[in-house]
């Protein structure tokens, strides 16, 4: 997986692979942890993530060093909402959306 459980960094529970298709850039995801909040967030299988809280995702390491940047603004550790912009193929359309992962 992308982002080790730890203590320290939040964990989204994505596997990730880069090369996304229709020539966007982003990184493309490959399975989605049954129980994390990228499953509870709606996150699917084969969607693209192309930004997270506003910064352009164009490789997997870039969105290891973005998740494990991320500060939780709320005290006692409480879960806050994360953007993430994807692109989502919808009838064989790329439509682009976002949702806000929890961690």
């Amino acid at each position: 997986k992308d982002v080790p459980k730890s203590d320290e960094h939040p964990v989204v529970g994505l596997e990730l692979s880069e090369g996304a298709p229709y020539n966007i850039d982003g990184v493309w995801v490959v399975s989605v942890g049954a129980s994390g909040p990228a499953a509870s967030a709606g996150i699917e299988k084969g969607d693209i993530i192309t930004e997270v809280s506003g910064i352009p995702i164009r490789t997997r390491e870039v969105f290891r060093k973005v998740i494990s940047s991320i500060e939780n603004p709320n005290k006692a550790g409480q879960p806050y909402a994360l953007p993430f912009r994807i692109t989502r193929e919808v009838n064989g359309v790329p439509v682009p959306k976002t949702i806000n992962v929890s961690i």
